[in-house]
């Protein structure tokens, strides 16, 4: 096979949130993690920075008039098995607790 990569910039450079242009709130740990790792007197600050990330970047596009197309409507964390599917339910419930 005989394969040519074509990119304006490095490869990789317009992936993901570039591309997709996605903003979400999310961390790589649960808030109850989080609170674990770090106790919640660290913990509690990041988690409320992250999920009062959106508001942030939507706020910024609205005050400096940016011209996008940005439309809230959420975003869905799925599982590939219903094994995964207790996990979803517990981070959902971690954030519902703090209100998001």
């Amino acid at each position: 096979v005989s394969v040519c990569v074509l990119e304006a910039n490095e490869p990789g450079w317009g992936a993901s949130g570039r591309n997709g242009g996605q903003v979400n709130p999310t961390l790589k740990y649960d808030p109850d993690q989080l609170v674990q790792m770090y106790g919640a007197e660290r913990a509690e600050p990041l988690i409320n920075t992250v999920s009062n990330s959106a508001d942030l970047v939507f706020n910024l596009i609205e005050r400096h008039g940016i011209d996008c197309a940005p439309t809230r409507k959420g975003w869905m964390q799925v599982s590939y098995s219903e094994k995964g599917v207790a996990g979803l339910h517990a981070r959902a419930e971690q954030w519902a607790r703090r209100g998001v």
